[in-house]
């Protein structure tokens, strides 16, 4: 027996089904794979139309999905989705996923072909979910870099497995496992990493930029005085 969110999964339990799919979203990689009505306000409708939502919540659902992903409602509504770029294509199709008001969204490498401008803002954006909101992000990607800006806990696969899980900060200080299975690792790791090797005294399971900045700035306080 499995249960997701206390909701047990079965075929035969119809209305658990439904109800797991209204809470559990996932965003494709490719967003187009996702978005089928001519109209941006009507795809990002459909979801909550087929839950049987009064129109006018609807509405407002759409609204707000619109305007917490930035694309403003009056002058976006009835865009054909066809002419969207593609980093305004993956907002739509999140917006979609939002408007179904979800307490877990599984994004499958959200930012991939995204150029760094719009990298940024849909990044932001998915922190804003999971600080503000309190919705679970499951984030599926290769970059270490969005890893240590937004993952409170990693799970390694390799080969199709689950072949570690830990904090954040417990992976990238585990210098074994990084080599074993070659996971990249963000800048700010690899030059406390470096600084370790040379002979600094600094502490070994730092990451993020902040916490780097800082641990060089006692370093450098240190070597001055």
């Amino acid at each position: 027996q499995v249960n997701v969110l206390g909701l047990e999964l079965s075929e035969s339990n119809r209305c658990s089904l439904s109800e797991i799919r209204r809470q559990v979203v996932v965003l494709f990689q490719q967003p187009e794979d996702q978005l089928f009505e001519k109209y941006v306000a009507d795809d990002i409708a459909y979801g909550p139309l087929q839950y049987g939502l009064p129109k006018k919540e609807v509405i407002q659902r759409v609204k707000h999905a619109m305007d917490f992903v930035g694309l403003p409602f009056e002058t976006m509504r009835n865009r054909p989705v066809y002419a969207l770029s593609g980093g305004q294509k993956r907002k739509v199709a999140l917006a979609g996923l939002l408007a179904l008001d979800p307490r877990v969204l599984v994004l499958d490498e959200p930012t991939a072909g995204l150029d760094p401008t719009s990298r940024q803002e849909l990044l932001y954006k998915i922190k804003r979910l999971s600080r503000d909101e309190g919705r679970t992000i499951i984030f599926v990607t290769h970059s270490m870099e969005e890893v240590s800006l937004l993952a409170d806990r990693v799970y390694v696969l390799a080969g199709g497995s689950n072949v570690a899980d830990g904090t954040t900060r417990e992976i990238f200080a585990n210098r074994e496992l990084i080599h074993r299975y070659r996971i990249g690792t963000p800048q700010s790791v690899e030059l406390v990493h470096t600084l370790i090797v040379n002979g600094y005294d600094m502490n070994s399971s730092t990451f993020g930029v902040e916490e780097t900045v800082a641990e060089v700035r006692k370093l450098l306080r240190q070597e001055v005085g």
